[in-house]
């Protein structure tokens, strides 16, 4: 797994943990199988950049967020 992969899987396990949201929800939301989910927040496999957009939308974040040197983590945005 490429570093900026590690670290914005990092970061989305992080606001996953904060908000609750465990991966069978993820992967029912994003219409993915909890396997596929799991690899790739897991770093068994390098996160895509739809991957980051994706949970971005969901979360209300940017999907630079997750890719920038500092990470606010901030369970209050609003969700899409």
């Amino acid at each position: 797994m490429t570093k900026l992969s590690e670290q914005a899987a990092a970061r989305i396990r992080a606001v996953m943990a904060a908000r609750k949201i465990s991966v069978a929800d993820y992967a029912k939301q994003t219409s993915q199988s909890v396997d596929v989910v799991s690899r790739r927040i897991n770093g068994k496999v390098d996160l895509s950049l739809t991957d980051i957009e994706t949970f971005a939308n969901l979360t209300g974040y940017q999907p630079g967020d997750f890719l920038n040197n500092q990470f606010i983590l901030d369970d209050q945005k609003a969700v899409a």
